[in-house]
């Protein structure tokens, strides 16, 4: 399977309203290496089991320091469901934080929406518990 071609996936609006929760100032394109592990934390730790992983596989960090990679994770998904999915958290996400007034409201939503245990934090998500989740969806 080949890398999709480069596309805007996540829309500005997605980081804005994560930079307004947390009260940070917007100053557009660039992005912090927190941002990105919020960006994991939200949207690619909910796709299902075993995706993240595999699309870090398939496009591994070619340096550690800045944590860069050659592709978008995203790229590696399928255009039949992969992204589509994809597409739907982001927006169904970007609407939740656009109703919070603050990053600790919207965690909480975030968290009963989705069955996110208060053990899963941005710095240490615990993917277990996606696994769980699905099984119990069965």
């Amino acid at each position: 399977m080949e890398f999709l071609s480069w596309a805007v996936r996540f829309p500005n609006e997605f980081y804005k309203e994560i930079y307004r929760l947390r009260g940070w100032e917007y100053k557009g394109k660039a992005k912090t290496p927190y941002v990105g592990k919020i960006t994991n934390w939200l949207a690619y730790y909910r796709l299902p089991e075993g995706i993240l992983e595999e699309l870090k596989r398939l496009n591994p960090i070619l340096n550690e320091v800045t944590k860069y990679r050659k592709h978008n994770l995203w790229q590696r998904l399928s255009k039949e469901q992969g992204v589509k999915h994809l597409d739907m958290l982001i927006s169904t996400l970007t609407s939740m934080m656009r109703g919070c007034d603050t990053w600790e409201e919207f965690e909480k939503f975030f968290r009963k929406s989705f069955d996110v245990s208060i053990e899963s934090t941005i710095d240490r998500p615990v993917v277990q518990e996606i696994k769980e989740n699905q099984d119990q969806e069965v």
